[in-house]
């Protein structure tokens, strides 16, 4: 299995696919633009920023767009890609699977058993596996799982993984997969 983006630098416009994104997302008011900086260290980074781009906030409806807002900004070529930021209210989650390459293994089984839509990240070397769902209070973070479902902004791509859902479900699995990869 390889990554379906042409090999580019780590930043500039992310590859979106528009068909993938899943229309439970589409038709959300809550997205951001976003553009590659740097941190302190050096590090790349993916801020959200309303398409005039103000800071964007995870807490505050008021900093959030419409998904057509964003994609026409990222069509525009005014920024690098788009966010999605949770609300947990609305029962949706998202598994953030870093650095496949070294945990390859161990994240196919966890997209395998948790069964849903299931997107290649901008940076080409993670996963992302939405779902219908909550989960009780506890660790959200481990090695190079992370799990968001509230106030944060998730890059979006559309770029579904081969052989996974192209909707977004609930999973039976999805407290057993958060009891032995995260939250122990």
């Amino acid at each position: 299995m390889t990554a379906p983006f042409k090999e580019r630098p780590l930043e500039g416009a992310t590859r979106i696919d528009l068909d993938g994104v899943p229309e439970l997302l589409r038709t959300r008011h809550q997205w951001a633009c976003w553009s590659y900086e740097h941190d302190a260290h050096g590090r790349p980074s993916k801020p959200p920023r309303t398409p005039d781009g103000k800071p964007a906030d995870g807490h505050d409806p008021r900093t959030w767009s419409s998904f057509e807002d964003c994609y026409e900004h990222y069509t525009r070529g005014q920024c690098d890609g788009v966010s999605y930021v949770f609300q947990e209210s609305q029962g949706l989650l998202a598994f953030d699977l870093d650095h496949l390459a070294h945990w390859r293994q161990r994240d196919l089984l966890i997209v395998h058993m948790l069964g849903s839509y299931t997107e290649w990240s901008a940076s080409r070397d993670g996963l992302h596996v939405w779902l219908r769902g909550r989960l009780p209070e506890g660790r959200r973070r481990r090695d190079d799982i992370e799990i968001y479902s509230r106030a944060r902004f998730l890059a979006v791509t559309g770029v579904r993984l081969e052989g996974t859902p192209a909707e977004v479900r609930s999973s039976p699995n999805l407290y057993a997969v958060w009891r032995r990869w995260v939250e122990q």
